[in-house]
C-alpha cells in the first residue's frame, strides 16, 4: 500500500485531471482506507470547487500553454543514471518526501507566473453595446442610478456610462466622464448630472465642467432655469440655489431661457436667476472659476477602454452644424433697410416619407446682441408647396441696425438636414 505522502503528492495532479492511471488507482484505494487522506482530497477538490466558481467571470477563452511555455527558461536535460532511478524506486518515501518540501514554493511561482501572463494577454471585458461614454474617474462617494431605479450603486472607474444614467457626488467626491465624439465631463463635489444621450446632459445641481468636441453635432446641457447650447468649446457651469452661472474658456456658448439668449465667449462669465434674462456676459478670472476641474485627472487604464471602445478616430476637427451662419447687410444701398421678415428657403421638393430637423434661428445684430430668436418645425420642409417660409421680425428689428447676423441651430439631432438652405431678409 502506497504511504501518506505518496498519495498526498498525487493529489494536485488528480484534481488538474493529469494523473495517469495507475496513479489514480493508487489514490483512490488509499484514499477508500484512510480517513487522513480522504479528507484531505474531499477538502482540496471543495475548494477548487469554490475557486473555479468564483473565477467563472475570468476565464480564459484561450489556451495560454503556448505563452507559458515560451516564457520559461530553456534548460537541457541532463543523462539520465538508472541506478539513481532504482534506488528512488526502492526508496520512494525520501524522495517524495524531498518534492513534497518543495511542491509549495513551485506552486506559489507558477501561480505568479500565470497571474502576470493572464494580467498582460487578458483581453479588456467589453462595455454594453448601448454605452455612450466611459468613467475615466471616480473619486469620494460616487453613486449612479436610473431615474426608474431607486437604488444607488457606485460608479466605477471604465465603466460604460449609459443613456438615461444619472451621476452624483458628494462631498470632497470628483467624477470625470467621456462621452462619443471626444467630450469630457468633470463633476464637482456635491453635483448631480443625467445624461440624456452622448450630446445632451442635464445638471440639475452643483457644478460641471466640459470640454465640448467638434463632430459636427450640437451639444446641449439643460439647467433648471435655461438651455447652454455648445459651439464646440471648453466651459462650467455651475447650478446654485439663487443664481445659475456660466464660465466660458474657449469658444463660445449661448445661454438661453424663456425671457431670452445670449452669447458668452472666452473669457467671459455670465449668471442669471430664475425667471431672469440673461443680462450682458462679463469678462472673469475663468482660469480660477474653473481651477478645481484641472485637479481632476483620468485614470489610464479607463482611457485605454474609451479610445478602444468608444472614441471614433477622426483625422481632423468638423465643423459644428450649428456655425451655419448668415450675415445680412441692411445698410446696401447707402440707405438703412427696414427687415419685416426672413424667408428661409431650400431646394425641393423633399420626399415626404424622410425626417428632416427643424431648426432654431437666431438673429443678432453687428455686436452679437440678441435681436429675435424664431422656430421653424420640422414639418415645414416636407408640406410647403412653395420650398420656402417667411418669418415676420418687424416687431424685434429697430433703429440702429447695420448687419444681421443668423445662426441656424438644428433641433433634432439623428435627423435629414434640409439641403440648399438659404436665408435672406424681405426688406422696405
Amino acid at each position: 500500500m502506497a504511504s501518506c505522502a505518496q498519495v498526498e503528492a498525487l493529489i494536485q495532479a488528480h484534481l488538474d485531471g493529469e494523473l495517469e492511471a495507475s496513479g489514480q488507482v493508487i489514490l483512490e484505494r488509499h484514499a477508500a482506507e484512510c480517513e487522513t487522506c480522504a479528507r484531505k482530497l474531499r477538502q482540496q477538490q471543495a475548494a477548487a470547487a469554490e475557486l473555479f466558481e468564483a473565477l467563472r467571470t475570468e476565464r480564459l477563452t484561450r489556451d495560454l500553454r503556448g505563452v507559458v511555455l515560451a516564457h520559461l527558461p530553456e534548460m537541457e536535460r541532463p543523462p539520465q543514471d538508472l541506478s539513481d532511478v532504482n534506488w528512488r524506486a526502492k526508496h520512494p518515501s525520501s524522495s517524495l518526501g524531498r518534492w513534497g518540501r518543495r511542491v509549495p514554493a513551485m506552486a506559489a511561482a507558477m501561480l505568479i507566473l500565470t497571474a502576470a501572463l493572464v494580467k498582460a494577454y487578458w483581453p479588456e471585458p467589453p462595455l454594453p453595446a448601448y454605452s455612450v461614454g466611459v468613467v475615466l474617474q471616480s473619486e469620494g462617494e460616487v453613486t449612479a442610478f436610473s431615474s426608474d431605479a431607486a437604488e444607488r450603486s457606485p460608479a466605477p472607474v471604465a465603466e460604460g456610462v449609459v443613456t438615461g444614467r444619472s451621476y452624483e457626488t458628494g462631498a470632497n467626491a470628483r467624477l470625470m466622464l467621456a462621452l462619443a465624439g471626444h467630450t469630457q465631463l468633470k463633476l464637482n463635489q456635491d453635483s448631480r448630472i443625467r445624461v440624456e444621450d452622448e450630446r445632451r446632459v442635464r445638471l440639475e445641481q452643483g457644478e460641471m465642467w466640459a470640454d465640448v468636441g467638434h463632430d459636427g453635432r450640437l451639444f446641449r446641457v439643460t439647467v433648471p432655469d435655461g438651455v447652454v447650447t455648445v459651439f464646440g468649446t471648453a466651459f462650467a457651469i455651475r447650478v446654485g440655489r439663487e443664481q445659475t452661472t456660466v464660465s466660458v474658456e474657449d469658444g463660445e456658448v449661448q445661454v438661453e431661457n424663456g425671457e431670452g439668449f445670449r452669447l458668452i465667449h472666452a473669457g467671459e462669465q455670465l449668471g442669471w436667476a430664475p425667471g431672469e434674462k440673461p443680462p450682458l456676459p462679463q469678462q472673469a478670472d475663468v482660469e480660477r472659476a474653473t481651477a478645481w476641474a484641472r485637479a481632476i485627472h483620468p485614470d489610464s487604464e479607463a482611457e485605454a477602454v474609451y479610445q478602444a471602445q468608444i472614441a471614433a478616430p477622426t483625422e481632423s476637427p468638423t465643423e459644428l452644424a450649428a456655425k451655419e451662419v448668415f450675415l445680412i447687410d441692411v445698410m446696401q444701398g447707402g440707405r438703412q433697410w427696414n427687415v419685416g421678415s426672413l424667408r428661409i428657403s431650400w431646394q425641393g421638393p423633399l420626399p415626404s416619407g424622410e425626417e428632416y430637423s427643424g431648426y432654431d434661428i437666431y438673429v443678432y445684430d453687428q455686436y452679437m446682441q440678441p435681436v429675435t430668436k424664431e422656430t421653424v418645425d420640422a414639418n415645414t420642409f416636407t408640406e410647403s408647396q412653395d420650398n420656402y417660409i417667411d418669418l415676420p421680425i418687424e416687431d424685434a428689428f429697430h433703429d440702429g441696425i447695420q448687419m444681421l447676423t443668423i445662426r441656424l441651430a438644428p433641433t433634432q439631432e439623428n435627423a435629414l438636414t434640409a439641403p440648399g438652405l438659404e436665408v435672406s431678409a424681405l426688406a422696405s
